[in-house]
């Protein structure tokens, strides 16, 4: 391989552990997401587009899980470990590994570093899902609904239906969920 393939490798590996880091963020997002439903199930779509719009850091959602939840000793530290190397790896690497590209085995202890960093993110987004799922079960949504809306999302995505139109049909969907959940439980009592 050439110095310019090994840079182009290393910058792979640097998308890649983006990616992973993010994964770990936009499920402690979901999870915010419904904690939010906790309290009021369906809020209005003013409501939503506020609650969108606020900016959260990675570092503010774990605080927020932490708060609402609790999180076990290993997943703090897990998700912590991934909130510190996150933050380091958009803000700083470059800064402080610039110099390895310089050289052949400078861009394999680069690659080596950040496919360790893959390995980080990715465990950081397991604990996260976790934490999720939790999250999910606390309010009433089984995991099996969660798979089933996302494969739906899919298949409807690939064979060319809107973004907006499938999510809309979902949310009308558990909607009707939700309101015979509370007619079911109305009536129990």
């Amino acid at each position: 391989m050439n110095d310019e393939q090994q840079r182009k490798e290393v910058f792979a590996w640097f998308g890649a552990a983006s990616y992973y880091a993010q994964c770990v963020e936009v499920e402690l997002w979901i999870a915010r997401l419904v904690l939010v439903r906790e309290d009021k199930p369906w809020p209005e779509e003013a409501e939503w587009q506020s609650l969108e719009s606020k900016p959260f850091t990675m570092g503010r959602l774990l605080r927020l899980v932490e708060e609402e939840i609790g999180l076990e000793s290993a997943e703090r530290e897990i998700l912590q470990a991934c909130l510190e190397k996150r933050n380091w790896l958009s803000h700083g690497y470059w800064g402080q590994r610039s110099h390895l590209l310089a050289s052949s085995e400078g861009c394999r202890q680069a690659m080596d570093e950040l496919a360790d960093l893959c390995q980080v993110f990715r465990r950081g987004d397991e604990v996260a899902r976790k934490v999720s799922e939790r999250i999910r079960a606390r309010v009433g949504i089984s995991e099996d609904l969660v798979q089933e809306l996302q494969d739906e999302y899919v298949q409807r995505l690939k064979g060319g239906e809107s973004h907006e139109v499938i999510l809309q049909d979902q949310e009308d969907r558990m909607n009707g969920l939700s309101a015979r959940r509370r007619r079911n439980k109305e009536a129990e009592s």
